[in-house]
C-alpha cells in the first residue's frame, strides 16, 4: 500500500525508497520494516561503492547528494546548489560519482570526486540529459539525452564530444 522505487544493491541485499505514512520516502533494505534512512522530506535514490552510499536528501528543501555509510551514518553533504541534485552513481573503482543537476537550467550530467570536490559539467549537448551509468574503463558515462530526439549517448569525462549511440533504433 506504498509506492516503492529506485532499486539499488548494496550491502546485505536491495534497498528501495518507498513512501511512508506521513507522505515523505525512506530508504529501506528489503526484508527489514524498519527505514535505513528516514528525514522529513525526500530520502531517494541510493548508490554503493562497498560500504559507501550516495544518497539523495531534501533536508532543506532542495535535492542534494550526501554520502555515508551503508547503515545510513555519518551522512556528509557533497552538493550545494539552488538547483536539483539527484541520480547519483559511483564509477566502478569508486573514485567519482556520476549525477544529474539542473543547475544549469535543464537536466545534465555533472562529476564529481566522490568526497564532493571538483564538480564539473560532462554533457553540454542535448536538453535533457539524464540517467548516467559508468563504463567500466572509469572514464566514458552513458547517458539518456534528447538532442532533436532521445537516444543514449557517451561522453570521456576526460572531456571530447558526446558520441550518439542510437539513434532511430527502438
Amino acid at each position: 500500500r506504498r509506492i516503492n522505487l529506485l532499486p539499488a544493491w548494496g550491502p546485505g541485499g536491495l534497498y528501495f525508497s518507498s513512501q511512508t505514512p506521513e507522505g515523505f520516502f525512506a530508504l529501506f533494505r528489503q526484508g527489514r520494516t524498519e527505514p535505513v534512512l528516514q528525514a522529513d522530506g525526500l530520502v531517494m535514490g541510493a548508490a554503493f561503492s562497498g560500504s559507501r552510499m550516495a544518497i539523495v536528501l531534501t533536508r532543506d528543501g532542495n535535492s542534494e547528494i550526501y554520502i555515508g555509510s551503508s547503515d545510513g551514518s555519518g551522512l556528509r553533504r557533497l552538493t550545494n546548489d539552488p538547483g536539483a541534485d539527484v541520480s547519483p552513481v559511483f564509477s566502478p573503482d569508486g573514485s567519482k560519482i556520476a549525477f544529474v543537476s539542473d543547475r544549469a537550467g535543464g537536466p545534465q550530467v555533472y562529476v564529481m570526486d566522490s568526497g564532493g570536490g571538483g564538480q564539473r559539467r560532462v554533457s553540454f549537448s542535448g536538453s535533457y540529459n539524464t540517467s548516467p551509468t559508468w563504463a567500466p574503463d572509469n572514464q566514458t558515462i552513458a547517458y539518456a539525452g534528447r538532442s532533436g530526439g532521445a537516444d543514449i549517448f557517451s561522453v570521456n569525462i576526460g572531456g571530447g564530444s558526446p558520441r550518439r549511440l542510437t539513434e532511430g533504433q527502438g
